[in-house]
């Protein structure tokens, strides 16, 4: 065993020996800590090809030893916040978890609380997501509190990486630990935690912290201490170039890309760093040969400027010209010329073979990028025979490829309402809850607990088709798992109308109204009309052909956690009404979500305690 245990330190001190390009940081406690509730209010690093975590991690001499809890900012993403629990020999129990918010513009409250029966994730102090039982169960060793930022050697899944875009910075305005103390508590869910201690990072405390200095296979980059920085009351982590080690930026701003939309008046400009607002909205700024140039506004992550213009044809390649564009540490760039492409995308309908080649009339998949109108984020390719009988369809090819494991599948388009449809096929479990996942379209939970041999089977084709209304010129598909990894093999996509003002729009199946009151109060509020109760009413009218047996109405907290499950049955014709009570839940936006025959339709409600 003393073997072993010295062959294993000396492979992971090895890293060290050889110094690696770019530096980041990582702090940790010195103690360890069994149970509890971890948080921190932080602004992770805004760059793809780079993690800004927080975490918990039990030190190992061998991975049979394994116990880590984490929160994962993957900064290709601005929509999307990564959370795992790895265990006995690197078993990683991954969810990536769609946000309705953008984690880069400002702080946000980030915490996860470990018991002996379950781990939860909480946003804002509003939980998302927990894993009970088994998985939480084999959390069961030390861990030390810990945060970092690296750059990844696993591209797939973080995204390209460009050191131009270095330096990069992830803000920790606060971190604190509560004790699990069930019953006696001062904090947490259910006031099960008793704050410990927390630490304002005014400075550095060396006696409860310690800076890292290592690495590891799979790591970019070496932890030095100069790069775990306090200043302005926060830790700042660091991620640089060798040799400009440190909260200090010696490089200017580039434009990384540019894109182009359908509507002839907007245009985006991306940079590879955060930029001086007064520069960055100069319109004069910039230049197009022959282009009026209305305004430039600067978006609230301070990475990307939208060019409102005029006269600007985007069938047809044309140049934009950069300059006096400056960073938030005033380095001001040199004069740039980028071509902005011609207006490019897959069509208003289209069929992609996720997995797969062109096959069946459907277009070969690809791995998104910027540069690509249509694409997957993360995941890999499942290769199964090609001889297996998928029943249900003529499209075997289709469904016998997939891709598991993605989290985002992006598809650019013209604004309008939509018909999606995803296509699935279960290959490997022969029962229940082997595999089940979230799925969201745009800002839509769409399926809530899906799993695909529950409801077909295995090796039988299975589509689900939703409505969906698309304002921002791409359809964006979020797989969020929670038992094993989602898998699909197939989109579909038809434009039904071109959106607002269009006479030729598709009737709506239903109409979903506003709750009344909102907002509502609980019992123990000061408000004469308090009872914790408020009416949410729906019409359906009378039409052929509709099935009212499939209708779901929920109620989701900010974060899009299912809250409440009202209806999951058959409803009727005509009005509908049900009461909902919110006695039991935290003050807060709440969202009521219809589904019926594949249309969606969401209504936001506030209850106030």
């Amino acid at each position: 065993m003393m073997k072993n245990l010295i062959a294993i330190i000396l492979f992971l001190t090895s890293f060290s020996v050889f110094a690696k390009e770019y530096k980041g940081a990582e702090l940790r406690t010195h103690e360890s800590f069994l149970y509890g509730r971890f948080e921190s209010r932080f602004k992770p690093a805004n760059r793809s090809g780079v993690v800004s975590s927080l975490f918990t991690y039990h030190e190992i001499s061998n991975t049979s030893d394994w116990n880590e809890i984490d929160i994962e900012f993957v900064g290709r993403y601005d929509d999307n916040i990564q959370i795992n629990i790895i265990s006995a020999l690197q078993k990683n129990h991954v969810r990536s978890q769609y946000i309705d918010f953008n984690p880069y513009e400002d702080y946000h409250n980030y915490a996860f609380e470990w018991t002996p029966d379950y781990v939860a994730w909480l946003i804002d102090d509003v939980e998302f997501f927990r894993f009970e039982g088994e998985v939480a169960a084999l959390m069961n060793l030390e861990q030390k509190f810990m945060m970092n930022i690296w750059p990844p050697g696993y591209e797939n899944w973080v995204g390209p990486f460009d050191e131009n875009s270095l330096p990069a910075f992830s803000f920790y305005d606060w971190a604190s630990y509560s004790s699990y103390t069930p019953g006696s508590g001062n904090t947490g869910t259910n006031n099960n935690f008793t704050l410990q201690w927390k630490d304002e990072f005014d400075s550095y405390n060396s006696e409860r912290w310690g800076k890292g200095t290592h690495t590891w296979n799979g790591n970019n980059c070496d932890f030095v201490s100069e790069n775990a920085h306090f200043a302005n009351g926060n830790l700042i982590l660091c991620l640089t170039p060798e040799g400009q080690t440190g909260y200090q930026d010696q490089k200017a701003p580039k434009l990384k890309w540019i894109r182009n939309y359908s509507d002839t008046g907007k245009l985006t400009a991306h940079f590879s760093e955060e930029l001086d607002e007064t520069s960055a909205e100069t319109k004069t700024n910039y230049t197009i040969s022959g282009v009026t140039i209305n305004s430039a506004t600067l978006s609230v992550d301070k990475k990307s400027v939208e060019l409102s213009v005029s006269n600007y044809q985007n069938t047809t390649a044309q140049n934009l010209i950069i300059m006096n564009i400056k960073d938030l540490l005033g380095n001001t760039g040199s004069v740039g010329v980028v071509t902005i492409p011609a207006l490019n995308y897959l069509g208003v309908n289209g069929k992609i073979n996720i997995g797969g080649d062109a096959d069946f009339g459907y277009t070969a998949d690809q791995e998104w990028n910027t540069s690509k109108t249509f694409g997957y984020s993360e995941g890999s390719k499942e290769n199964w025979p090609e001889n297996i009988l998928i029943n249900g369809t003529d499209e075997d090819l289709v469904f016998v490829n997939e891709r598991k494991g993605t989290a985002k599948y992006t598809i650019y388009t013209i604004n309008g309402d939509y018909k999606v449809k995803l296509l699935f096929a279960e290959k490997y479990f022969n029962s229940a809850n082997g595999r089940v996942f979230d799925i969201y379209i745009e800002n839509q939970l769409v399926e809530d607990n899906f799993d695909i041999y529950a409801e077909a089977g295995i090796n039988n084709a299975l589509i689900k088709e939703y409505v969906i209304p698309i304002a921002d010129e791409s359809i964006d598909i979020y797989f969020c798992g929670i038992t094993d990894s989602p898998i699909f093999a197939g989109v579909q996509y038809e434009r039904m109308s071109s959106g607002i003002g269009n006479n030729n729009e598709k009737p709506k199946t239903f109409e979903l109204y506003q709750n009344y009151p909102n907002p509502f109060f609980s019992k123990s509020s000061t408000s004469s009309a308090a009872n914790s109760t408020t009416k949410i009413k729906f019409n359906i009218p009378e039409q052929e052909n509709l099935d009212l047996s499939n209708a779901k109405l929920g109620v989701y907290n900010s974060i899009g956690q299912k809250v409440a499950d009202l209806i999951n049955s058959h409803i009727s014709f005509g009005d509908n009404e049900i009461d909902f009570s919110a006695e039991n839940l935290s003050a807060g936006i709440y969202f009521y979500k219809l589904v019926l025959n594949g249309q969606v339709q969401t209504k936001k409600m506030i209850f106030i305690k």
